[in-house]
């Protein structure tokens, strides 16, 4: 699992950033693996962000010990570099191999997935030549659906969060980030949540994957406005419940 190897041709790469989290990360890798129809299809590359405690040792011997030692890369890093710079270190991983995947998957450890969800946004991205991110649909703890498609950031909506009154939060619902009530079919939205989703591999590193200024929050915000900006657009995939 040395980065340095010679990584397998895969179509889709998926990238989980991990820090302290070394069983929720399992927990995602094993979702990968369960609702993935073609495994082989797939490469995962776990960045561990030089994690305290002993996450390194123990996603290692996890790795080995489920067989998943030919699909993953381990990135065990000594400096925490955040989230949009942890991402980056696989992203420029990848950019560097011979053949490059076509796509990947953006994955927070504390997700698992429900359904193929790797599958249906590939299709739906291969069905949509002009769009460069998609989204999927999300449930929190609870099973409820949460917001996971946004408008960008603007002084309205900034204004309209500020006062936190009801009826202005009414008025200027349009202007405000969160897009609610959800969308139950896809739409074309300014950017979803960095919690699950999936680029095509050129678009973003056109642009030069994420901004490496951002430490936390907001990286997949400005990813996808530049992206935006690179001439595709973001389209959230939701595929009814998960």
């Amino acid at each position: 699992m040395n980065p340095a190897h010679v990584l397998p041709d895969h179509d889709i790469a998926v990238v989980i950033v991990n820090y302290n989290s070394a069983e929720m990360s399992l927990n995602a890798m094993q979702s990968i693996f369960d609702k993935t129809a073609d495994t082989n299809s797939i490469h995962i590359h776990v960045v561990d962000n030089a994690s305290p405690d002993d996450c390194a040792t123990v996603l290692h011997k996890e790795i080995s010990g489920r067989g998943w030692a030919s699909q993953t890369t381990l990135y065990e890093e000594t400096t925490n570099h955040g989230f949009g710079r942890g991402n980056n270190v696989a992203l420029n991983a990848i950019a560097a191999m011979d053949q490059k995947p076509e796509k990947v998957m953006f994955l927070n450890p504390d997700a698992c997935l429900q359904s193929d969800v790797i599958t249906n946004l590939s299709k739906r991205l291969d069905q949509l030549p002009d769009v460069a991110i998609a989204g999927s649909a999300i449930r929190d703890e609870h099973g409820e659906v949460a917001v996971a498609a946004f408008r960008f950031p603007n002084i309205l909506g900034v204004f309209a969060d500020a006062v936190n009154f009801g009826p202005i939060s009414g008025l200027f619902a349009n202007w405000r980030a969160p897009i609610e009530p959800m969308p139950t079919t896809e739409t074309d939205v300014d950017w979803v949540t960095g919690a699950a989703f999936m680029a095509r591999f050129d678009a973003i590193e056109r642009v030069g994957f994420f901004n490496q200024n951002f430490f936390l929050y907001f990286e997949e915000v400005d990813l996808m406005k530049v992206v935006r900006a690179d001439g595709g657009r973001e389209q959230p995939h939701f595929s009814g419940p998960n």
